[in-house]
């Protein structure tokens, strides 16, 4: 997957999650599934980080799950079978764009959203938020770090911690941004409207475009 076409793995994955969304056989969402987790594998990526969706998404199913099963009027049966829906269509979902981040540049993202006639606008500000939650990711644990040094008793300060914790990422998070924006400026950065690139599609690419295809039919007939 690495070496597909971004603009081919982005419609591939619009396509993968419309199939998702367009069914409530519980059969055809596996499948659906089934086939990002083949994906994935394809990749060279370990494929315990595809099974592996996180504890956040666990505790989101089983509130969702038991959400439906206590409050669905048709039975808690029927609930419990539209819970499983909603949570496999959200991992679905979350397999989809895994694959894309994981297997692409943000650059190569920014070039194809443009070459798909996105606004050029949109497509600055899509490659640098990717860009950025890494250096996010490490500015939260960098300043966790530096309060877990300078507090010994984390668990005696409670909320007050976690509401220093909270504004000091902030602040960070503000200087980080301030400092990018200072230094596109310095170049003379611009985002007025460019010429569309022109993004070549191989043998490959159409595979992974036709295969999403083949996908979002089934998903139609099985509705």
């Amino acid at each position: 997957m690495h070496g597909v076409n971004a603009l081919a793995k982005l419609a591939a994955a619009l396509l993968v999650s419309l199939a998702a969304f367009a069914t409530t056989n519980l059969f055809v969402l596996a499948l659906v599934i089934l086939a990002e987790i083949l994906a994935f594998s394809a990749s060279y990526e370990p494929l315990t980080r595809a099974l592996r969706p996180g504890k956040w998404f666990f505790l989101l199913a089983v509130f969702l799950v038991t959400l439906q099963v206590l409050f669905w009027p048709y039975g808690m049966w029927a609930g419990f079978a539209n819970g499983c829906i909603i949570v496999l269509r959200l991992l679905a979902l979350l397999y989809a764009s895994k694959i894309v981040l994981l297997t692409t540049m943000p650059s190569d993202i920014a070039h194809s959203m443009r070459a798909a006639r996105v606004p050029s606008q949109i497509a600055f500000v899509t490659s640098m938020a990717l860009r950025l939650i890494p250096l996010l990711d490490y500015d939260f644990t960098e300043t966790k770090q530096a309060f877990d040094a300078r507090t010994r008793q984390v668990s005696a300060k409670g909320h007050l911690f976690g509401l220093k914790l909270v504004s000091a990422f902030i602040a960070a998070s503000l200087e980080r941004a301030e400092t990018l924006a200072l230094s596109l400026e310095a170049r003379g950065f611009s985002i007025k409207r460019r010429k569309s690139p022109k993004i070549a599609f191989f043998a490959r690419d159409w595979a992974v475009f036709g295969v999403s295809a083949v996908i979002l039919a089934v998903s139609l007939a099985f509705p």
